[in-house]
């Protein structure tokens, strides 16, 4: 009895053993298995942001390629060489030969995708540069003196703010101001140039006697000739 007793107590303590042994394998595995699904959580919601923030530089992207169009709408030439598909067209490979990408492969597009945007946005300012400052240079600015007193103040901010966008990172807003400013300025400028005081302006200076009523009335009529007239004796 006491032998039977014995061999009983080993064979539970070996089942109790077995049973700890497998509980201990279940939790190992079940550890390993809630790694693995928070891994995956990870890593989903990695992918997630970049492909977020992909589509925030596409769409800045998109922006910049709509200036580069407007600041060659006024004329100069803008560089574009640049390959604007490539960075998607790799992606939908990856994801049509592979499946899923990760979150680094998204990551690496993006970077190519900034790339691109900045190449564009540097040759759209070098555009646009070289254009403002060749209208700034064939403006007949010695003209806006003539130009009529209740539009000669705007004349002036034209030529100001032309001057200021020189050097400024060009927007569409300003493109499309800047040229429908200039266009105002130079068909003010055009009226003053066609003015009857060019024919007696280019002559000076003239002898009074040579001068007639007309002419002296023209030049009275203009503010600003009207203060830069002098008698002197030759």
């Amino acid at each position: 009895m006491l032998l039977m007793a014995e061999m009983a107590t080993e064979d539970q303590a070996a089942m109790g053993a077995v049973s700890l042994e497998t509980k201990a394998r279940r939790l190992a595995a079940r550890a390993r298995s809630m790694d693995e699904d928070e891994g995956a959580k990870r890593g989903e919601s990695q992918l997630r942001t970049a492909v977020a923030k992909l589509g925030e530089e596409l769409t800045a992207l998109a922006e910049t390629v709509q200036l580069v169009r407007a600041v060659r709408s006024t004329g100069p030439h803008v560089d574009t060489d640049v390959e604007l598909s490539k960075p998607m067209d790799e992606l939908a490979k990856r994801v049509r030969d592979i499946g899923q990408p990760t979150s680094q492969y998204v990551q690496a597009r993006t970077r190519e995708v900034v790339s691109i945007r900045s190449t564009l946005t540097q040759a759209a300012q070098q555009g646009w540069q070289g254009w403002a400052q060749s209208q700034h240079d064939s403006l007949p600015l010695e003209l806006i003196p003539r130009v009529e007193f209740y539009e000669r103040e705007r004349a002036q901010r034209v030529v100001r703010d032309l001057t200021l966008s020189i050097k400024a990172v060009p927007t569409i807003a300003l493109v499309g101001k800047t040229r429908q400013d200039l266009m105002w300025l130079r068909s003010v400028l055009e009226k003053v140039e066609s003015h009857e005081l060019d024919g007696v302006i280019k002559n000076l200076p003239l002898v009074l006697a040579d001068i007639s009523e007309e002419d002296l009335l023209a030049l009275r009529r203009d503010a600003e000739w009207a203060r830069r007239l002098t008698l002197g004796l030759a």
